[in-house]
């Protein structure tokens, strides 16, 4: 997503019974810092493969560009065109604008007032959480922990990313439908425009599902369990009452989140607007890469080259798609000169990826320290000596 990572994954999925204990267990003194031995260990573990993984890729970019003949040429010996650098970066900063903007928006009209800190620290942590989890699941439920640990009224604490994420899937939905009847000649590998297709049905899927079970419940019910049975006898699902009765827990969450915001008027309208600006800016950001290192491309032709590349890999399970949003996005910069395209795409994965993540650890490593600076000064005088 949300949640999504920057893009690509597939649509998020978490039990009502985690949904409500993130949103009402949450506040009560315990925290992630209890965690068991075994618990960290998996962690750590994970954390390790995390980075081996994007090690890995950037190596495998490397090596690609050395056995092409060209070689990942010396960055001080390439000619960029640093002017393209203004545009990259604002449409970065247009994007976590906007969704930063969205949740101040919802904030503003769920709970009356707007807190800049915590808007700005749950958007940036919970692109981070997308980013390091697999098939981007972490970064919803993760909102919706801080916004409790915070004092946000347990309704809202759920409400606000499940709407942000409707608006972000719906968003990208929207462009890539108008992209793919405009720009559809752009991709000429039929497997790709397969895999586009495919993305494009998972995007959709929830937000469609929610919409239709807040609009027709009783229909949606009993569709889904059809599915649901038919996966059964497909061996898909091992437990399909305990699969339905959880699939239909979390839409009855979903449908009362969207029936509250529905009560707000026009905020539908400003919520999707912004989630359109953010998809624009993210997705417009190859452009602008290309020019920087000497490409020329179209930004209609870019724009949906990046649509059905984000789609196309929207099922792989990898945190942020590593590997293979890298591979894929051969396709985007593959006009530049042999030697550039590790640069760009290293460039481009920055923006779009890394990013959040050094962002992520700036914001726990700024929290951490003001912690203990508050906690020195609230301790207690040491007692004199006798």
């Amino acid at each position: 997503m949300t949640a999504q990572t920057e893009n690509g994954g597939l649509p998020l999925r978490f039990s009502a019974r985690s949904r409500r204990a993130y949103s009402a267990g949450c506040g009560d003194g315990r925290n992630m810092e209890e965690m068991t031995a075994a618990k960290k260990k998996r962690k750590a573990i994970g954390v390790l493969i995390f980075i081996l993984i994007n090690a890995a890729v950037i190596w495998f970019t490397a090596m690609s560009e050395y056995r092409k003949g060209g070689s990942a040429q010396n960055f001080f010996t390439i000619r960029v065109h640093w002017m393209y650098l203004v545009p990259t970066s604002a449409c970065f900063l247009a994007a976590i604008s906007a969704e930063i903007s969205k949740y101040a928006v919802m904030m503003k009209k769920l709970c009356g007032r707007v807190r800049f800190k915590t808007v700005y620290e749950v958007t940036l942590l919970g692109r981070y959480f997308d980013n390091i989890t697999p098939s981007g699941i972490g970064g919803q439920p993760f909102q919706i922990y801080y916004l409790s640990k915070n004092g946000i009224p347990a309704g809202d604490c759920a409400v606000m990313p499940v709407a942000a994420f409707i608006n972000m899937q719906s968003a990208f939905c929207i462009i890539a439908i108008v992209m793919f009847i405009l720009r559809g000649s752009v991709i000429s590998q039929p497997a790709i425009h397969v895999a586009a297709y495919i993305g494009l049905v998972l995007y959709m899927g929830l937000p469609f599902i929610i919409i239709l079970f807040t609009l027709a419940p009783v229909w949606t019910e009993k569709a889904v369990r059809w599915f649901i049975n038919l996966f059964a006898k497909m061996h898909l699902v091992k437990d399909p009452e305990g699969t339905n009765s959880a699939a239909i827990a979390t839409l009855q969450d979903y449908r009362t989140d969207i029936i509250e915001l529905m009560k707000v008027r026009g905020l539908a309208v400003i919520l999707l607007a912004l989630s359109i600006v953010y998809q624009a800016g993210i997705c417009s950001m190859p452009y602008f890469v290309i020019r920087m290192f000497g490409g020329h491309m179209s930004w209609a032709d870019a724009l949906a080259t990046t649509m059905f590349i984000y789609a196309a890999i929207a099922f792989i399970p990898t945190p942020g798609n590593a590997g293979a949003a890298e591979g894929s996005f051969y396709l985007v910069f593959s006009m530049l000169t042999q030697g550039h395209i590790f640069w760009a795409m290293l460039v481009w994965r920055f923006f779009c990826y890394y990013i959040y993540i050094i962002w992520g650890i700036a914001i726990y490593a700024r929290n951490y320290i003001s912690d203990r600076r508050h906690a020195g000064k609230s301790a207690p005088p040491p007692a004199p000596e006798q």
